[in-house]
């Protein structure tokens, strides 16, 4: 794949400038976070409204990639598509390109120079049938000659005809100057033909070109199907008595709450609500019913901030105003786009409300369906109210995928769990307590610093002379000895903390939780000699060397320890840097950065050679790990997922794509670069600044390696990126996430130590 390395052009993203150059982004980067200790890109654009941003959705027409899991492509050639005529095409770059599926450089299309308008491609749908379709996709993409890339463009479709003058215009759009696929949407309309007419271009002389041409059927109207169950179903004669507020767009108001329509719009308030929100919903007929079951579903896309997170349910036989209304329970919804179940005490009512309490981080709240039902025979006596147990969310709200995040933890303030051993204890006029905390491995050597320390001792002299002690910790089987030795004055209390080291060849050895038994001693130091004040045991939990915290208590995004999982001191790494270097350039590959802009490829270059080392080991993207965390843990907002070292990927061949990302970024920082994170819902990625201290970034998928080539992970990544930007600008350090490594380097945040 060529590079073109010289700076190719500003694209203006609101008030900002995008630099573009071959799958590099430049990305004004803001200060540390005090509280995230992390970078995050900083547009300084302000939040919209919900209105706004519908706009914005629709005119950007900015979209990833379609999957192969995806709608079908109708003009690709490989489900039957094909280019029935063309008025200009190049023998080595043929019309044939916009519909090969390729949209690497020199896959495109390009017309003679100078550029001709209009130019004209008719193409026929699959297996030469009708189609219903509804929307267009295109994708300018080539490293070089941006200003050939088509800009004004109309569709024409036919049902019978190929040719132009028999064929009806359905729309004209203007194509951004951007580098990635762009949607375009008309009216439903049946067509055997379509034709791209191409007006102009961005004033390039080298010709027209465009990349690839997609071509997708409308969807098929969704039948609803309205459970017969449901008593506040407006089909089966629910209704909405009262509500607080509604967005003042009109598109999301209280009854499509009852509508029995998941996939359309829901309920959202208004923005910044000043006044306590609720729906208040008549059940159906003009009788009591014995109710003791909700089901909510908070689907909304692009809105999962604004989705409801903790509500009140109360109820009523006649009041409709909630204030004097019952309370039936309180509750916490997931953020997960499906129905979830809700039981509490049996009770009669004719109306009931919800009561939303707070969101997931938004501006409103949001909500899309609400439904009712009547208790069984059976129900759950008072006292017993229950959430049925929810999935492990994924990507996309908890659509099938892989199960890569939980929910998001908002500054719990707890700790790990505390075992106490002792308390107060006293002898010789000293007074003991001890407690001690789990062991999590990936941040132990982070303990008595973003932690507390594995054991906290207090110490308090009630004598009235000095007094020595000695104090001894350690975890049996898995820690060195701690011993430290201190003098209390009279009357001073002290506090000694201790983390003891982890012995050699442990951290290897722990591929599961396990129970460990910790052994502290204390001892009053007199004439030589050591009097036994306290010894005691408490078991505690030494967890996976893998296990992740995705959610500590304590912290509002622990992502930012994941960096210690990037380990440039793995041995292993030894080893695939000797066979990257077989890829390299002369077989050489040297340490840190070269020139600002990159322009002898020395980074592109040790990037790829040890994407093709790995590549070469055979390793690939596959899912796997969630350890059992117990219930009680995850309620008091502990979450862990299980991931492998970079040694471990290697070994297994496999792995997540964090995983993959760690991998690539253990090596990249041991060659003395400085890799980002880039942690979206669902899935994270990596990037590599050009040079030091430089904000334009070569952007990797690590989960395409084994499958796609160095430079085809490049232009996904850069796909990726284009769409993330937006929601990363936003410095919201939950769901979207930008993580230099260097920088919590310099925060503290080391990684693993390897022993």
């Amino acid at each position: 794949m060529k590079i073109n390395r010289a700076l190719a052009g500003k694209v203006c993203l609101g008030l900002v400038f995008l630099t573009i150059t071959l799958c590099k982004f430049s990305v004004p980067v803001a200060a540390a976070r005090a509280d995230a200790l992390a970078r995050t890109a900083n547009i300084n654009l302000e939040q919209p409204t919900r209105a706004a941003r519908d706009a914005l959705t629709a005119e950007q027409g900015v979209l990833p990639n379609p999957t192969p899991q995806g709608p079908l492509n109708l003009a690709a050639a490989e489900n039957g598509g094909r280019v029935i005529s063309v008025t200009d095409e190049l023998v080595k770059y043929p019309a044939s390109n916009l519909i090969d599926g390729d949209k690497l450089d020199y896959g495109e299309w390009w017309t003679d120079e100078p550029p001709q308008f209009p130019q004209v491609v008719v193409f026929g749908l699959a297996n030469d049938q009708v189609w219903t379709i509804d929307r267009v996709v295109l994708n300018a993409w080539t490293s070089e000659w941006r200003y050939s890339w088509i800009k004004e463009f109309e569709i024409y479709v036919s049902e019978s005809s190929a040719e132009l003058d028999a064929m009806e215009q359905v729309g004209a759009f203007t194509l951004e100057h951007l580098g990635v696929d762009q949607l375009f949407s008309f009216d439903p309309v049946r067509a055997r033909y379509v034709a791209l007419v191409v007006r102009s271009s961005y004033g390039g002389e080298e010709g027209v070109t465009l990349n690839e041409f997609e071509v997708y059927a409308a969807p098929q109207d969704a039948t609803v199907t309205v459970n017969p169950n449901n008593l506040v179903a407006a089909a089966n004669g629910g209704r909405i008595v009262d509500f607080s507020s509604e967005d003042p767009n009109g598109e999301w108001s209280p009854e499509n709450l009852i509508d029995s329509d998941a996939e359309g719009p829901g309920w959202s308030s208004e923005e910044n609500p000043d006044a306590p929100q609720f729906i208040v919903f008549a059940l159906r007929g003009s009788q009591p019913h014995t109710v003791n079951r909700v089901v909510l579903n908070p689907y909304s896309e692009n809105y999962e901030d604004d989705w409801i997170q903790d509500f009140e349910l109360r109820g009523a036989l006649d009041a409709t105003n909630p204030e004097e209304m019952k309370t039936l329970g309180r509750f916490r919804l997931a953020q997960i786009a499906q129905d979830q179940e809700f039981t509490f005490a049996p009770a009669p009512l004719r109306y009931l409300a919800l009561l939303p309490l707070s969101n997931y981080g938004g501006t409103a709240y949001a909500l899309n369906e609400f439904q009712v039902f009547a208790a069984p025979a059976n129900a759950a006596p008072p006292g017993q109210a229950q959430a049925a147990p929810l999935p492990t969310p994924g990507a996309n709200g908890g659509a099938d995928d892989n199960p890569t995040w939980p929910p998001e933890v908002h500054g719990i303030p707890a700790k790990f769990d505390t075992h106490v051993l002792t308390n107060n204890a006293a002898t010789n006029n000293i007074a003991v307590d001890v407690a001690a905390t789990d062991l999590l491995p990936y941040v132990y050597h982070l303990y008595g610093n973003y932690f507390d320390d594995l054991v906290t001792t207090t110490l308090t002299n009630r004598n009235m002379f000095p007094v020595q002690v000695r104090v001894e910790a350690a975890l049996e089987n898995y820690t060195d000895t701690d011993v430290q030795t201190i003098t209390l004055a009279p009357g001073a209390e002290m506090t000694v903390t201790a983390s003891p080291p982890l012995l050699p060849g442990v951290l290897e050895r722990l591929r599961e939780a396990k129970p460990a038994t910790l052994h502290v001693q204390i001892d009053f130091l007199q004439a030589g000699e050591r009097r036994l004040i306290y010894e005691g045991t408490a078991e505690v939990t030494v967890w996976a060397h893998g296990d992740v915290g995705l959610g500590l208590p304590g912290y509002h995004n622990s992502f930012i320890f994941t960096a210690a999982m990037s380990m440039p001191n793995d041995p292993a790494l030894d080893t695939l840097l000797r066979e990257a270097a077989d890829y390299a350039p002369g077989g050489i590959i040297r340490w840190g950065y070269g020139d600002e802009t990159d322009s002898n490829g020395m980074v592109y270059h040790k990037l790829k050679a040890v994407y093709d080392a790995i590549a070469a080991r055979g390793v690939i993207y596959v899912a796997t790990g969630i350890p059992f965390v117990p219930q009680e843990k995850e309620q008091a907002g502990f979450y862990l997922q299980r991931l492998k070292l970079p040694y471990e990927v290697l070994e297994t061949r496999s792995g997540l794509c964090v995983e993959l990302s760690l991998l690539f970024a253990s090596a990249y920082e041991k060659m003395l670069l400085d890799p980002v994170l880039i942690r979206i819902p669902g899935h994270v990625y990596l990037a590599v600044p050009i040079a030091e201290g430089s904000s334009t970034y070569y952007v990797l998928e690590p989960t395409v390696v084994g499958r796609m080539s160095f430079d085809e992970a490049l232009q996904v990544g850069s796909r990726e990126f284009d769409e993330a930007l937006p929601e990363l600008s936003k410095d919201r350090l939950d769901r979207y996430f930008w993580l230099n490594i260097q920088d919590v380097r310099q925060e503290g945040i080391t990684p693993i130590p390897w022993r």
